[in-house]
């Protein structure tokens, strides 16, 4: 509706799907499998300083986030399961990805969330990296072509150097 100047919007797709958008890339972030503290993958000597592979959770039971908190991620982590071999069995799709780490921290299932999701202090829970071929979630900012504002093109590269120095 063009009343917005600029959005933040984290992808996991190519670009190239989205047409009616200008995307730039801010940040990109590793995926990791949330499992629960007692899981057995957790107990694994080789998790604990290798990459899990995605397909290591083919026989888990999911947990994804509210299907409208993540209109985009939510097909598109299916989709990363089903390229790596295994239709993924979501149990539940619950609120916010906060609500989702407690569900997995009781034990309900398991889920695949962006690192940054790792720094909030969840009792319960364990974060292990995927193994690539995985791809990196992408956080974006997303404004209208038609925008040409100096400001605009000026924040979005600033946005991306202060990511650059959190790497």
């Amino acid at each position: 509706a063009h009343q917005l100047d600029l959005g933040f919007v984290g992808l996991g797709l190519p670009s190239k799907e989205i047409t009616d958008l200008q995307l730039a890339t801010i940040r990109e972030e590793r995926l990791v499998a949330v499992l629960p503290q007692d899981h057995p993958l957790v107990a694994k000597e080789r998790y604990r300083t290798k990459p899990l592979p995605l397909s290591a959770l083919a026989k888990e039971r999911f947990l994804l986030g509210a299907r409208h908190s993540a209109p985009v991620y939510n097909p598109w982590l299916i989709v990363l399961c089903q390229q790596a071999g295994f239709q993924p069995h979501v149990v539940q799709e619950v609120g916010q990805p906060v609500t989702v780490l407690n569900y997995v921290a009781a034990g309900l299932g398991v889920t695949v969330l962006p690192a940054q999701f790792s720094r909030l202090s969840t009792v319960g829970v364990r974060f292990i990296p995927l193994a690539r071929p995985v791809p990196c979630y992408r956080y974006c900012a997303a404004w209208s072509p038609q925008n040409k504002h100096s400001a605009l093109i000026h924040f979005i590269e600033m946005a991306q150097q202060v990511a650059r120095k959190l790497k």
